[in-house]
């Protein structure tokens, strides 16, 4: 739920359904093997931490990992409030508890 800065933010104990994230990726057969990856999250946002840990995550596939870097990426999200948080870097989301 992002958090909203309320540490005391509390939500039910069992999801109704799974969070899911659907990536394409396209490749040029006349570019020497560029290519683009989308990735659409069910995220409340596509945060730049989330998209670092998407193109970590591919940095390590066999077959375009070393292809894929940060310019063409393109990661987005579905925007609902139901996924869980913690992932966005941002204290104002995030907030320190206690803090």
């Amino acid at each position: 739920m992002q958090g909203w800065a309320d540490p005391d933010q509390k939500t039910k104990a069992n999801p109704c359904k799974r969070v899911y994230a659907r990536a394409f990726v396209i490749q040029e057969r006349d570019t020497h093997g560029e290519l683009v990856a989308m990735v659409c999250t069910e995220n409340w946002a596509a945060t730049d931490r989330v998209k670092r840990m998407v193109l970590a995550r591919f940095k390590r596939h066999k077959l375009f990992g070393a292809l894929l870097k940060d310019d063409n990426l393109m990661l987005m999200a579905s925007h609902q409030h139901s996924a869980p948080g913690g992932y966005s870097d941002s204290v104002l989301y995030e907030p320190i508890p206690g803090g």
